[in-house]
């Protein structure tokens, strides 16, 4: 989660130099603009909880 703004600004640079080089294609990457998005910390942390609590229950099971 702490380096998510430093990927978002990489994935920003990269969209940008596409964009401006004449050389390459200009097209739509919706990828990259899902990447832009910020992350649901929220859910981030109870899906980090879920596979914690599944991995427990394997390992004891």
């Amino acid at each position: 989660m702490m380096s998510e703004p430093k990927i978002a600004k990489i994935v920003e640079s990269t969209e940008e130099h596409r964009r401006d080089n004449p050389l390459l294609p200009s097209r739509e990457d919706h990828e990259a603009a899902n990447i832009l998005q910020p992350a649901d910390h929220e859910i981030t942390l109870s899906l980090i909880d879920e596979t914690t609590d599944q991995r427990r229950n394997n390992a004891e099971g």
